[in-house]
């Protein structure tokens, strides 16, 4: 903590060096009406406000502190202004660098407990000068008024008021049958958003000045308190009759003084209340100060059954420095947190300090921060979610996802290895820092030399990627774009290794299909029963083509579909054709499925672009080695121009490629040695079939690990939504709606509220991780933005390098689909062929 370091701003006078920093007040958390009573609420952050004032107290040094409310009218703005709270705090010493000494340690001390306050406020340490001096000086001062607590002298044989508020000054020294009194405070647990408002509205800047300095608990103070209270007690003593109105009030009086003294002796402090403005100070501001720190006078909140003992309470007093030499010299107290000077007050000389004393009850009235509220505080920077820090057990080691500060420090949430294999799940609406997560997540593992998968619908996350990659790793990068027509990268999604390979490659491409078209309405068992043949049969001799050209071929020309016969090995597969298929009559008959079968293929196939990306035999792309060699592979789908389907298409053919890459990992019978390979799933709502968070399960066992995104929990079919939710090791939450709210609810119970989920700022998130495994407390953090620069020339060089490696030529494509389809056909139909062209 002790890298936090405030400006501390320095000057001389009366022969010491007095030294100044700040800390402002950066947000306030709304209560949550969930999370329990209001009033309990309040009343235990004002405690703890109180604590943070005993803490103050050490006079030795020569201490001051000052709570400044900064109002900045601007009625341009929907919220009027805004309001700066920060707390100023001086010390001062002969010498200038001890000076400066005492200020930062006194800093780190106040930065320490202002933390232990709540979670409920967020403050900033001020850094900068200019940043230190817009709220040490803001504003010449016009005017200036300070706010009192009432004072009196009190005639005790009558409880006669001898003062009020503008009676002739009442000599009590030599007098036994007078004391003087200042009527106390009554706390009140006001949020000041009251008093906000009315300083929104003002015609000028302004601020409200609550100075507060520690001093010693002299005898001269006890002698005071002492005094008074005798002379009530002797009164009460000698007093025989029944208790009467008098009686009442002067017990109420002692009852005072008695707790005064007794809170005094424990940490006295001088108060000064201000307000100082760049106009005038109008009254309606005066009056909100004074009915927010205290209730009125007389108020019997603070007490009941005391007859009208209660008049000796509550109420305040002001005074406005007008005169222009006592003005210029409260001016100059105020900006030094000089205590010297006193307004005009009915105490003798000796005591006149006496109205300024203050115990840390009652200055807590006037000392304290705003309460939180169930809705934002007038211009004040508020927050709608809660501010929960990690616990201790958070790794230290592996990513950086996040951070929190803490105590002005950057604490950064990490991901091991480990736990990240068992995937992660980002939800957020659009714009609140999803890319920011994912880009600093991609950034990082290419730093550290891993292979990465980027799938980006839009492909803007993929371009700041290639400005971003370093100069050492170009070479493992393969960028995909399918746009790019003059060099388009094949991938056939029915090319396979083995049998077991076979099998999977069907059942993905008919998952595919059915999350295409809802193949339960717009397909049924017999679509099902013609295509997966249909696959199986060309499938079966590569050699003469097993692409989805193919397929459409085997509905259309018979002549084919027998020359893929003559090559097929499986007799089930040759059975279906020559026995059910050839045979079948009415609506199941061959006639009437072609067109059933090829109409969902028509868009792929008649589409130049995708014709050319699908058609060929092999893929540009080997994945399995893209993966052992932990290459960079950065494809934009082109969604916006390509269309949604067929954007989609291309992302589930290469989801389930690199799918069945990882499995093919089996093969490898240790699997320590495997090499980490990170897959990003952008919008993956859409390239999700049925079996793929199944898959993705099995998949971690081979070192594919998943990071998957979208804007809306909704959007994800329900099956696959409860597969996320019970599978996932990592989820996170950028602010969502009240559909997903309901349902991550639980995922962060009991610690965050669907409330919270909604109510998240950009860039704000919550959080349910693992680490080593086990399941950690759900906690908040922010995002952590990306510093690497970018290089323009790196994204070209990266561009041509794919398009020389990995693209290939329309016209190459098409040669090479007439090549194959000439192998299928007989001797006899070749040079029929051959003589047509010639």
């Amino acid at each position: 903590m002790r890298d936090l370091k405030p400006y501390i701003y320095t000057n001389k006078k009366s022969g010491k060096w007095h030294s100044f920093f700040a800390v402002r007040l950066a947000s306030v958390t709304v209560f949550d009406p969930s999370s329990g009573d209001y009033k309990d609420f309040a009343f235990k952050l004002l405690n703890r406000q109180i604590d943070f004032i005993n803490s103050l107290d050490c006079p030795e040094d020569g201490r001051a502190f000052e709570l400044r409310f900064i109002c900045r009218p601007d009625r341009t703005l929907h919220v009027r202004g805004r309001i700066d709270i920060v707390l100023i705090a001086m010390v001062s010493d002969t010498e200038k660098d001890i000076s400066r000494k005492k200020a930062d340690d006194i800093f780190h001390d106040i930065w320490s407990m202002l933390a232990a306050i709540s979670d409920y406020y967020e403050f900033e340490c001020i850094t900068i000068r200019d940043d230190f001096l817009s709220v040490y000086d803001p504003f010449p001062v016009q005017e200036i008024v300070e706010i009192m607590r009432r004072e009196d002298i009190i005639e005790i044989e009558t409880a006669k008021r001898l003062r009020g508020f503008s009676a002739k000054k009442e000599s009590y020294a030599d007098n036994e049958n007078r004391i003087y009194f200042v009527y106390p405070f009554i706390w009140s647990a006001n949020s000041l958003s009251r008093l906000f408002s009315v300083m929104l509205f003002q015609d000028a800047p302004c601020f409200l000045s609550i100075s507060l300095k520690p001093v010693d608990f002299s005898d001269k103070i006890e002698q005071f308190f002492i005094k008074q209270i005798d002379l009530c007690e002797k009164y009460l003593a000698s007093e025989s009759q029944a208790r009467s109105p008098v009686n009442a009030r002067i017990e109420f009086i002692t009852k005072t003084l008695q707790s005064q003294l007794l809170r005094l002796e424990d940490s006295p402090f001088l108060m000064k209340m201000r307000i100082a403005s760049n106009g005038k100070v109008q009254r309606a501001l005066i009056d909100s100060f004074g009915v927010e720190i205290t209730e009125h006078a007389g108020s019997p909140d603070l007490i009941k059954d005391s007859n009208d003992a209660y008049v000796f309470s509550g109420g305040y007093d002001w005074h406005c420095f007008s005169d222009g030499q006592e003005k210029r010299k409260e001016i100059e107290n105020l900006k030094h947190m000089n205590f010297g000077h006193y307004a005009g007050t009915l105490a003798d000389k000796k005591d006149s300090h006496a109205r300024y004393l203050f115990d840390a009850n009652q200055a807590n009235c006037a000392f304290r921060f705003p309460l939180p509220r169930v809705n934002e505080l007038p211009g004040i920077e508020t927050r709608f979610y809660k501010k929960v820090l990690p616990p201790t057990d958070v790794p230290t080691e592996g990513i950086v996802i996040g951070k929190n500060v803490i105590h002005g420090q950057p604490h950064y949430v990490r991901l091991s290895e480990d736990d990240r294999r068992r995937h992660m799940y980002v939800v957020g609406q659009t714009g609140t820092g999803k890319s920011t997560v994912f880009l600093k997540m991609i950034l990082q593992d290419i730093d550290d030399n891993k292979g990465v998968a980027v799938l980006d619908p839009h492909g803007e996350l993929v371009n700041e990627i290639m400005h971003r990659i370093p100069e050492r790793r170009i070479e493992d990068v393969i960028y995909v774009n399918f746009e790019d027509i003059k060099n388009p990268v094949a991938f056939n999604m029915l090319e396979y290794r083995n049998e077991l390979e076979k099998d999977f490659v069907v059942d993905q491409m008919f998952e595919i299909f059915d999350k295409l078209y809802d193949l339960k309405r717009a397909g049924g068992p017999m679509f099902e029963q013609y295509m997966k043949n249909a696959l199986f049969l060309i499938m079966d001799d590569p050699d003469s083509g097993a692409t989805l050209l193919e397929v459409q071929k085997v509905f259309a020309e018979p002549e084919f579909r027998e020359y893929k016969l003559s090559k097929c090995r499986n007799r089930y597969i040759r059975e279906f054709w020559k026995g059910i298929a050839c045979k079948a009559g009415g609506d199941s008959s061959l006639e009437n499925m072609a067109p059933y079968i090829t109409s969902k293929l028509s868009m792929f196939i008649y589409n130049n672009t995708m014709r050319n990306i699908i058609s060929s035999q092999r893929s540009s792309i080997d994945m399995r080695k893209v993966m052992d060699d932990g290459k960079i592979l950065l494809v934009d789908l082109c969604k916006g121009k390509l269309g949604n389907i067929n954007s989609h298409f291309l992302g589930m053919i290469l989801v389930y490629k690199i799918l069945m890459a990882a499995l093919s990992r089996r093969d490898v019978k240790d699997k320590k040695k495997l090499k980490d390979f990170y897959l990003y799933v952008d919008e993956f709502q859409n390239l999700a079939t049925d079996s793929f968070i199944s898959i993705l399960s099995e998949a971690r066992k081979y070192r594919l690990s998943a990071i998957l995104t979208n804007q809306y929990l909704t959007q994800v079919p329900p099956e696959v939504q409860s597969a996320i939710i019970g599978n996932v090791g990592t989820i996170m939450s950028f602010r969502v709606g009240m559909a997903d709210a309901e349902v991550l609810e639980r995922e962060f119970y009991p610690v965050f509220t669907k409330s919270d989920l909604m109510n998240l700022p950009n860039w704000r998130v919550c959080i349910s991780m693992l680490a080593s495994g086990e399941a950690l407390r759900p906690f908040g953090m922010q995002t952590v933005s990306v510093d690497s620069q970018k290089n323009p020339r790196t994204e070209k060089k990266i561009r041509d390098l794919s398009k020389k490696r990995y693209g290939r030529r329309p016209e190459e494509i098409e040669r090479e689909i007439a090549a194959r389809w000439n192998r299928a056909k007989t001797p006899r139909e070749q040079i029929e062929e051959l003589l047509k062209e010639q």
